[in-house]
Protein backbone atom coordinates (compact mmCIF):
# COMPACT_ATOMS: atom_id res chain seq x y z
CA UNK A 1 0.00 0.00 0.00
CA UNK A 2 1.58 2.99 -0.99
CA UNK A 3 0.95 6.41 1.39
CA UNK A 4 1.35 10.18 0.18
CA UNK A 5 3.10 12.02 2.69
CA UNK A 6 3.80 15.18 0.80
CA UNK A 7 2.23 17.00 -1.76
CA UNK A 8 3.82 19.19 -3.70
CA UNK A 9 2.04 22.22 -5.65
CA UNK A 10 4.02 24.43 -8.12
CA UNK A 11 3.42 28.00 -8.99
CA UNK A 12 3.52 29.08 -13.45
CA UNK A 13 7.15 28.28 -14.36
CA UNK A 14 8.61 27.16 -10.79
CA UNK A 15 11.15 23.96 -12.58
CA UNK A 16 9.36 24.06 -15.70
CA UNK A 17 6.37 22.99 -14.12
CA UNK A 18 2.46 24.56 -15.46
CA UNK A 19 0.56 26.24 -12.36
CA UNK A 20 -1.82 24.48 -10.19
CA UNK A 21 -5.14 26.00 -11.26
CA UNK A 22 -6.99 24.35 -8.54
CA UNK A 23 -8.14 26.63 -5.65
CA UNK A 24 -5.42 26.65 -3.04
CA UNK A 25 -6.23 25.89 0.84
CA UNK A 26 -6.45 28.42 3.59
CA UNK A 27 -7.11 31.03 1.54
CA UNK A 28 -4.03 31.03 -0.24
CA UNK A 29 -3.34 32.21 -3.68
CA UNK A 30 -0.30 32.29 -6.25
CA UNK A 31 -0.34 35.89 -6.03
CA UNK A 32 0.04 36.18 -2.30
CA UNK A 33 3.56 37.73 -1.32
CA UNK A 34 5.33 37.00 1.34
CA UNK A 35 3.48 39.47 3.35
CA UNK A 36 -0.24 38.34 2.55
CA UNK A 37 1.05 35.04 3.66
CA UNK A 38 1.73 35.63 6.94
CA UNK A 39 -0.78 38.09 7.79
CA UNK A 40 -2.95 34.74 6.81
CA UNK A 41 -1.25 32.30 8.43
CA UNK A 42 0.99 33.82 10.83
CA UNK A 43 4.46 34.09 11.75
CA UNK A 44 6.15 30.18 10.20
CA UNK A 45 7.38 28.22 13.48
CA UNK A 46 10.47 27.51 10.87
CA UNK A 47 12.20 29.04 8.47
CA UNK A 48 15.68 28.73 6.14
CA UNK A 49 17.53 29.32 3.07
CA UNK A 50 19.93 32.13 4.74
CA UNK A 51 20.62 33.53 1.58
CA UNK A 52 22.37 30.77 0.05
CA UNK A 53 19.17 28.33 -1.27
CA UNK A 54 15.41 29.90 -1.69
CA UNK A 55 13.91 31.33 1.36
CA UNK A 56 10.92 28.56 2.73
CA UNK A 57 9.04 28.67 5.75
CA UNK A 58 7.06 26.17 7.35
CA UNK A 59 3.76 26.26 9.86
CA UNK A 60 4.15 22.42 10.90
CA UNK A 61 1.13 23.26 13.23
CA UNK A 62 -0.92 23.65 9.85
CA UNK A 63 1.17 20.61 7.92
CA UNK A 64 2.29 23.54 5.31
CA UNK A 65 5.89 24.76 3.87
CA UNK A 66 6.50 27.19 1.25
CA UNK A 67 8.99 27.76 -0.45
CA UNK A 68 9.57 31.21 -1.95
CA UNK A 69 11.23 32.66 -5.67
CA UNK A 70 13.87 34.35 -3.70
CA UNK A 71 16.88 33.96 -1.39
CA UNK A 72 16.39 37.26 0.33
CA UNK A 73 15.11 36.33 3.97
CA UNK A 74 13.98 40.19 3.77
CA UNK A 75 12.06 40.18 0.80
CA UNK A 76 7.94 40.28 2.15
CA UNK A 77 7.25 40.92 -1.88
CA UNK A 78 8.10 37.88 -2.98
CA UNK A 79 6.00 35.25 -4.02
CA UNK A 80 5.22 31.11 -3.34
CA UNK A 81 7.17 29.24 -5.62
CA UNK A 82 5.77 25.70 -4.77
CA UNK A 83 3.86 24.84 -1.16
CA UNK A 84 4.33 21.67 0.28
CA UNK A 85 1.11 20.07 2.32
CA UNK A 86 1.89 17.62 4.94
CA UNK A 87 0.15 15.92 8.31
CA UNK A 88 0.68 18.43 10.95
CA UNK A 89 2.94 18.32 13.55
CA UNK A 90 2.34 20.03 17.53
Amino acid sequence: VATVRTLFLYARGADDFDAYLGTLPLGLSWADSRADVEAKLGVPNKTGGNGAISYWASWDALGIGITYWTTDVSDLSTRPHHLAFYEPRK
